[in-house]
């Protein structure tokens, strides 16, 4: 929830910051104060805890495979209609993308 103040740029003038908070020339000010709720202060609590740190470091893994999905294999646009195609693109694509990992490790192992 934000609320917002508008104020009257005469009652600045007599101030020592004006010019800095507002442009010299304006008709009005406004100030904006944003009200957090509980959930808001309990996400921002959770994002400053080591627990979400350690989450965070592991993020640029699946951001890296999402985007190999997206950009080799094609899942960046759909083949076909509805939810039913959509699935079952990603299903095959994840498929093969894990099948090609296998066989460069069975090849790695070979060599």
């Amino acid at each position: 929830e934000k609320l917002i103040f508008f104020f009257d740029v005469e009652k600045c003038k007599c101030c020592p910051l004006e010019g800095i908070c507002h442009k010299i020339g304006t008709k009005s000010k406004t100030y904006t104060l944003t009200i957090k709720s509980n959930l808001h202060q309990e996400q921002l609590d959770f994002e400053n805890s080591d627990a979400f740190r350690e989450k965070s470091r592991m993020r640029y893994r699946i951001e890296q495979k999402n985007s190999e999905l997206k950009n080799r294999y094609g899942l960046k646009k759909s083949m076909s209609n509805g939810l039913f195609g959509m699935t079952i693109q990603s299903a095959s694509t994840v498929f093969i993308a894990n099948m090609r990992k296998i066989i460069r490790e069975i090849e790695k192992k070979g060599a």
